[in-house]
């Protein structure tokens, strides 16, 4: 099962790459979906909350919001991060807030891990268009 599980990944990973080649990048909450992006070269274009744990201040957010002013991307956050930061920056700069959990349901099978990514991928490919 284990082999017929891999061979469905890579068949995955085989459909994500090109939806996410040229992905514009994502501005995370934090970096903990870095992994994700780092496997599909997709840009990490900065984060919301600088230090992990520590609310953002408003210069942090002017100076991301200055920054990527005219660029393309998405912002994402996991459901229990705050919005209204989030929000203010994808406002701003006029890109899709995207919501998505950082792991897949509890007790889920391969099937909903790949469902689960592929939300992730969606929503990354879909900055360029958006």
């Amino acid at each position: 099962r284990a082999d017929v599980f891999a061979d469905r990944v890579e068949r995955r990973v085989a459909e994500w790459r090109p939806r996410l080649a040229g992905a514009p990048g994502v501005v995370l909450f934090h970096r903990d979906a870095i992994y994700l992006l780092d496997r599909f070269a997709v840009p990490l274009l900065g984060t919301v909350e600088p230090v992990p744990g520590v609310p953002p201040g408003g210069a942090h957010l002017r100076e991301l919001i200055t920054r990527l002013r005219g660029a393309q991307g998405v912002v994402v956050r996991a459901p229990y991060h705050p919005e209204p930061p989030a929000r203010q920056v994808a406002d701003t700069l006029g890109w899709p807030l995207a919501t998505l959990p950082l792991e897949p349901p509890l007790a889920s099978d391969g099937a909903a891990y790949l469902d689960h990514i592929e939300r992730w991928v969606t929503a990354l490919a879909g900055a360029a268009h958006g």
